[in-house]
């Protein structure tokens, strides 16, 4: 989910390239948003297999394979009218999301415990990138609210470079807040049913167990960002 600086930086750059063009589209005030939920498949009878199909077929963030995931599109809507000085009418912002989760190809072979802390796992995940998406909404509910309070300036390029400064340091703050966030959720993973049940699965005396290393580091990992 580093993803994300780069995003609002998008937005920023796009009101400046906003500046030069003077208007972008349709005059429209506010937020408006959608998600969309899309699921990666798994398979797996034990607990343990379906964490390491996860670890290997999740979609990948940052060159990693994450458990879940949220992809996020920002685009701008409104337009510069330049008089005596410039000013900016409709100023909008359009937010369009996309979470990923993992589903089983199948249920046949899998206990009823297993499936059981699978589901709770995926009810967590889910949570977990609704999160991210409410931590979303409220910086570009931020950001729409101070650049529609902006004061008209002499030129639609000193607006523009406004803009675009109060987009970089509401940035900085949500990827702060996505951050303390993702820290506070990773130390909750490991103790998810789910992952208890494929440690214990995989501690058991038995010849498969190259599996551990590999289950113990992802109880420190993070759910997953987009």
């Amino acid at each position: 989910m580093r993803k994300r600086i780069s995003v609002f930086h998008a937005i920023a750059a796009l009101s400046l390239s906003m500046s030069l063009s003077i208007g972008l589209g349709s005059a429209l005030a506010g937020v408006e948003t959608s998600t969309k939920i899309g699921h990666y498949k798994i398979r797996g009878k034990s607990a343990s297999d379906i964490v390491r199909y996860m670890e290997k077929a999740g979609p990948v963030v940052d060159g990693t394979h994450a458990l879940a995931s949220i992809e996020q599109n920002f685009s701008l809507k409104g337009q510069f009218v330049q008089t005596n000085k410039c000013r900016v009418e409709g100023f909008g912002i359009v937010a369009n999301f996309k979470i990923t989760l993992p589903k089983l190809r199948t249920k046949r072979g899998v206990s009823a415990r297993t499936l059981q802390n699978f589901a709770a796992f995926y009810r967590k995940a889910h949570m977990h990138e609704l999160t991210h998406r409410k931590i979303y909404l409220g910086c570009a509910r931020r950001i729409d609210q101070r650049v529609r309070a902006l004061r008209p300036q002499r030129t639609c390029s000193d607006l523009g470079k406004r803009i675009a400064t109060i987009m970089k340091r509401e940035s900085r703050t949500c990827e702060a807040k996505h951050a303390a966030f993702d820290r506070k959720e990773s130390r909750r993973v490991g103790r998810s049913p789910l992952m208890r049940q494929a440690v214990k699965e995989i501690r058991r005396p038995q010849k498969r167990r190259s599996g551990l290393s590999s289950l113990d580091r992802l109880m420190d990992r993070r759910i997953g960002e987009r």
